[in-house]
């Protein structure tokens, strides 16, 4: 459920980058937030994939 809200509210931020990249005059502030915020989502939803150097290591 956590992983559910948090992948909707990066489709808002995407949605919200989106939309200030297509105004007269983008807001800078409102494009460095929504990256940072797009980031920090990956980095969320990214958190329990398993990396590959570890099963390389286990053989």
């Amino acid at each position: 459920m956590k992983k559910f809200i948090i992948l909707i509210l990066m489709i808002v931020v995407v949605g919200v980058l989106f939309w200030q990249q297509n105004s007269d005059k983008p807001n800078v502030w409102v494009q460095v937030m929504g990256f940072v915020l797009l980031f920090y989502g990956m980095m969320r939803l990214s958190r329990k994939v398993p990396s590959k150097n570890n099963e390389q290591d286990e053989e």
